[in-house]
């Protein structure tokens, strides 16, 4: 897998006057949260202009892919003679374009010019390199490359502050609990005391997806809205997402603003896989979300995040899955 490591020396600002801190969204679904140095500045290519641009001024960075290729090695048999042979596999080339958003709501375009990040997170310090172009090895797909497609800053420290506690109902007592953030996707476990949890004010503002796990089901708070358009674009826009799991099972999509709809998926791998053991088929349950564009009638995927995973062996199915508009004496559901 092509891993995100290059030494480069970057001077970082420490002239900051508040803390920064970011949100780390990579294309596996991966999320990274923690306090953030940037360099000094970046420098993206605009057409054939090289702008350099205070980071102070960035307030997000979104990757997407640009251009694919597949590549193959080659040799000068003869030295001095512009006659090429090819030698080896195939090997992939990702091409990535960066968006920039200033704080200001300006933006631009091109391809970064290579960057180094430092992320801190649960007391451990972590290594990013942003660049524009990633190569994998031989014999790799597509699909195996991992990169950042979204960085989110936000200035001073995020509100950790809790909402009031939320009661369970008794039918869900010691179960795993998982809740997922609308707006950036942001997934974690809160703390439970047998009926009650509680979670960041900052998340419970901005509206979640709250799912438990029960044994061999999964019980999860969803829009009790049926909408058979919405349904029919997701359906028609699964087969465009290659990845890991060739089993793709879409539950139910819900659209909640004109630009955004969300969708509910049971993945697996039913094919061979590479593990050495009985239970060797990953499955997760995960939502998407959507950007739609309305003047076009067509979606892009925007960003995932898991609920839960396991991996099964060839004779066991993964957890049922109940949609339904309340697991708690409150439901988290938006009012319509």
């Amino acid at each position: 897998m092509p891993i995100l490591i290059l030494i480069v020396c970057f001077s970082f600002s420490s002239i900051f006057a508040e803390e920064l801190y970011a949100s780390i969204r990579f294309s596996n679904g991966t999320l990274w949260e923690g306090e953030i140095q940037l360099p000094v500045s970046f420098r993206i290519y605009e057409g054939k202009r090289l702008h350099a641009i205070p980071s102070k001024e960035i307030q997000e960075i979104e990757f997407s892919i640009e251009k694919k290729e597949m590549l193959q090695g080659f040799f000068f048999p003869e030295p001095g003679k512009p006659a090429q042979e090819k030698r080896g596999s195939f090997y992939p080339v990702l091409h990535l374009k960066a968006s920039l958003a200033f704080w200001n709501g300006e933006k631009k375009q091109g391809h970064l010019y290579t960057a180094v990040l430092y992320l801190t997170r649960e007391q451990k310090t972590e290594k990013l390199v942003l660049f524009y172009k990633m190569r994998g090895k031989e014999g790799e797909k597509f699909t195996d490359f991992v990169y950042p497609e979204k960085i989110s800053i936000r200035k001073g420290k995020p509100d950790t502050s809790l909402a009031p506690e939320i009661r369970i109902r008794k039918e869900f007592f010691d179960s795993q609990i998982c809740i997922i953030s609308r707006q950036n996707l942001i997934r974690f476990s809160p703390e439970s005391y047998r009926e009650n949890f509680s979670i960041p004010m900052e998340h419970h503002q901005e509206g979640f997806f709250l799912a438990i796990q029960k044994q061999n089901q999964i019980f999860i708070e969803w829009p009790q809205k049926k909408e058979k358009k919405v349904i029919l674009l997701v359906q028609d826009a699964i087969p465009l997402v290659q990845d890991f799991f060739d089993a793709k099972k879409l539950l139910d999509a819900w659209q909640s603003d004109e630009n955004t709809i969300y969708s509910l998926m049971l993945l697996q791998r039913k094919a061979q896989t590479t593990l050495n053991s009985a239970k060797k088929y990953p499955w997760r349950l995960e939502i998407w979300r959507w950007k739609y564009d309305i003047e076009e009638n067509r979606i892009m995927l925007a960003a995932r995040q898991y609920f839960f995973r396991g991996i099964l062996s060839d004779k066991e199915e993964p957890p049922d899955i109940h949609q339904q508009g309340s697991t708690t004496e409150k439901s988290f559901k938006e009012e319509s």
